[in-house]
């Protein structure tokens, strides 16, 4: 628990940034944004991780910047950085169970809440 309110700044700081990279690169026929946003949070994720490993940083730069901060921003950045820790231990398989999964349930949870609004919408 005492790493709760540097995840909760870090996270309202890393909304406000997706928030601006949102009004400079606006969704049109494609979610630049979202793109942006997911390769810049895996580039920052990676070297944070990379960094804190080299330098042994405290617990509380990786909960604000990663959690916080990085999670606020983006949580493509953590599926990424939890993606190649799973392949760098060799653990192939459950990398590809995890991939599929992430995406066939985000999308597929994404179609059934959307549902569920229309058809409270409807009734």
């Amino acid at each position: 628990m005492q790493m709760l309110l540097p995840v909760m700044v870090g996270g309202a700081l890393g909304a406000g940034l997706r928030h601006l990279l949102n009004l400079a690169a606006p969704h049109g026929l494609f979610p630049w944004s979202t793109l942006i946003a997911n390769i810049l949070g895996g580039v920052a994720m990676g070297f944070l991780f990379g960094w804190l490993g080299r330098n042994g940083a405290s617990d509380f730069w990786r909960y604000f910047l990663g959690v916080g901060l990085l999670g606020g921003f983006t949580t493509f950045s953590a599926f990424s950085m939890e993606t190649l820790s799973m392949l760098g231990e060799g653990r192939f398989g459950i990398a590809a169970t995890y991939i599929a999964l992430s995406l066939t349930g985000a999308i597929g949870g994404a179609a059934i809440g959307l549902s569920l609004a229309r058809a409270g919408a409807a009734a």
